[in-house]
């Protein structure tokens, strides 16, 4: 099964499982109310840490910025809370650039590694 990480929030604690994805014992995200579990008349699926962290960043790889767009050699490492990621809107931002402002997250911050090396 595969899931929408932004269809899930977490759960204050941790909840016996089992993962929807996995079957593993604790979960730690639940999904949020929607429409679709009303009209399949059924409770929230749950998941745990590790599937929903793949679940974050695998969908932060299907984003992509323009080339030059972003300038990873300027990026410092944020030490606090600064939101989420301007590319993907899926992981919070841990990585900004002081002069324009923008953040991006630890995955995209890879990719975006990985290609400058390709220009």
């Amino acid at each position: 099964m595969v899931i929408d990480p932004d269809d899930y929030w977490p759960i204050n604690g941790v909840w016996s499982g089992p993962c929807v994805v996995c079957g593993g014992k604790w979960v730690y995200y639940t999904e949020k109310f929607s429409q679709r579990m009303k009209a399949e008349n059924r409770f929230s699926y749950k998941v745990c840490k590790r599937c929903y962290e793949q679940a974050v960043e695998s969908k932060s790889r299907s984003f992509t910025s323009l080339p030059g767009l972003l300038n990873v050699a300027e990026m410092v490492r944020a030490d606090r809370d600064i939101g989420r990621c301007n590319v993907c809107n899926t992981g919070p931002a841990v990585w900004i650039a002081p002069s324009s402002r923008q953040k991006i997250c630890q995955v995209c911050y890879e990719r975006e590694k990985g290609r400058e090396g390709l220009l």
